[in-house]
C-alpha cells in the first residue's frame, strides 16, 4: 500500500533568518526494496542539500543525483550505507532562490532503482500559533457554531549558532545544536622533484625533507590551503605512508578548493577507490604533470621486503643508475593507481602528495 505525505522544509543558520529556504513535495513511499526518497532539506548557509531515503546504495549502477537539468553527483556522498534511513549529503551547490525543480536519485535503470522528488524553492514565512477554539453553541436540532478565536501571533524564527565553523566545514544538527567537522585538505605540490627529497627539502632524511617541502608549499605565497601541519604521503623500506596520518582524525579529505571531496573518511582513502583524484596543487590549480612519488601500495602500506631501490634509497638518491628507482602514482586517477602506477628512475621529476594533519 502506498502512503502519501506532504513535506515542508525551512532552514535558518548563523543566528539569522536565511533568505528563502523551503521545499514542498507530494511523496509516494514505495514498498521495501525500492530506492525511495523520504525527505529533502536545503541549507543556503552552507550550500548543502540533504537527501533522506532508503536503498540508496543497493543498485547495479553508481549513485547518480540530478537536480533539474544538472548532474550534481560529484558533489554528493552517501554518509553511512548501513544507516536506516540513509542520508546523501550534497555540498557546494549553487542553490536557486526561486525555482521548481525535479530531483532524481538513481542507481539503476529499472523502477526499483530510481525515485523522483518535486522541489519548489521560495520564501516561506513562519507559521502562526493556532487561535483558541470558539465557544460551542447551544444544543438544538442544529447548534449555533461559536465564533472563531483570534489568530495567534507569529512564531519566532529558529536559529543556530555557527560560531567556530569556517568555510568548507561540514555542519550537522545534533540534539538541536550545530556541530562543525573539518575535512582535512590534501594536495600535490606545484613543484616537482627528483628522488633525493632529503637534499631538496634540506632534511635529516628523505621523509623529513619531503615533509619540509609539503610545509613550504602549504605556507607559500598564493597557497589557499588552511594553516596547519602538512606531511608527505610517502612510504620507505621500513615505514608505511598510512602510519603518517594523524591519529583520531577521520572526518575525510578534500582538495584545496574545499568542495571537491577525495574521501569521506580514512578507510575510503585507503580503499583503492577514492571519489576524486588528487589533481590540485596548494594554490587550487590543476597540476602541470601527472606523476607523484609514493613508494606505496594502494592501501597505504610500503612495499615490504623489497630493497630501498624501490624508494630511491628511501628518498635520498637523485640518480637512476644501477636500477635505483621509485614507485610513483598518477595524479589523474582515483583508483588504486593514484598510489602505484609503476616505477621511475630517480632522476625523473615528480610531485609529492601532501596531507593536512
Amino acid at each position: 500500500m502506498s502512503i502519501i505525505a506532504k513535506q515542508t522544509i525551512m532552514f535558518f543558520a548563523a543566528g539569522l533568518l536565511m533568505a528563502s529556504a523551503a521545499a514542498f513535495a507530494d511523496k509516494v513511499v514505495e514498498e521495501e526494496g525500492y530506492l525511495t526518497i523520504f525527505e529533502v532539506s536545503v541549507d543556503y548557509e552552507s550550500s548543502t542539500m540533504s537527501i533522506i531515503g532508503s536503498d540508496l546504495n543497493f543498485g547495479p549502477d553508481p549513485l547518480q543525483v540530478i537536480l533539474g537539468d544538472t548532474d550534481i553527483s560529484s558533489h554528493c556522498v552517501l554518509d553511512d550505507p548501513q544507516a536506516d534511513p540513509q542520508v546523501i549529503f550534497c555540498h557546494g551547490l549553487a542553490l536557486p532562490v526561486s525555482a521548481d525543480l525535479l530531483l532524481i536519485v538513481t542507481n539503476g535503470q529499472d523502477a526499483y532503482h530510481n525515485d523522483e522528488y518535486d522541489l519548489t524553492f521560495g520564501a516561506v514565512g513562519p507559521q502562526g500559533i493556532q487561535g483558541e477554539k470558539g465557544e460551542r453553541g447551544d444544543p438544538g436540532p442544529r447548534g449555533v457554531q461559536g465564533e472563531a478565536g483570534p489568530q495567534g501571533q507569529s512564531g519566532n524564527n529558529a536559529f543556530f549558532d555557527t560560531a567556530g565553523c569556517v568555510s568548507g566545514d561540514i555542519v550537522i544538527i545534533n540534539d538541536g545544536k550545530l556541530e562543525c567537522f573539518s575535512r582535512r585538505v590534501v594536495f600535490a605540490t606545484s613543484k616537482t622533484f627528483n628522488g633525493d627529497l632529503k637534499a631538496a627539502g634540506h632534511g635529516s632524511n628523505g621523509l623529513n625533507g619531503a615533509d619540509n617541502l609539503c610545509q613550504q608549499a602549504a605556507d607559500s605565497d598564493g597557497s589557499i590551503v588552511p594553516p596547519g601541519e602538512y606531511v608527505a604521503w610517502l612510504s620507505t623500506s621500513t615505514g608505511n605512508a598510512r602510519d603518517r596520518l594523524a591519529p583520531l582524525i577521520d572526518d575525510g579529505y578534500v582538495l584545496p578548493d574545499r568542495t571537491t571531496i577525495i574521501a569521506v573518511n580514512k578507510s575510503d582513502l585507503l580503499s583503492g577507490s577514492m571519489l576524486n583524484p588528487i589533481n590540485q596543487d596548494e594554490k587550487g590549480t590543476a597540476l602541470s604533470s601527472d606523476n607523484a612519488w609514493t613508494g606505496t601500495h594502494f592501501d597505504g602500506t610500503s612495499f615490504t621486503g623489497v630493497s630501498t631501490a624501490e624508494t630511491c634509497n628511501d628518498w635520498t638518491t637523485p640518480s637512476g643508475l644501477n636500477g635505483v628507482s621509485g614507485i610513483y602514482g598518477d595524479t589523474r586517477l582515483k583508483e588504486m593507481r593514484w598510489n602505484e602506477e609503476g616505477t621511475l628512475p630517480c632522476d625523473n621529476m615528480a610531485h609529492i602528495y601532501c596531507l593536512q594533519q
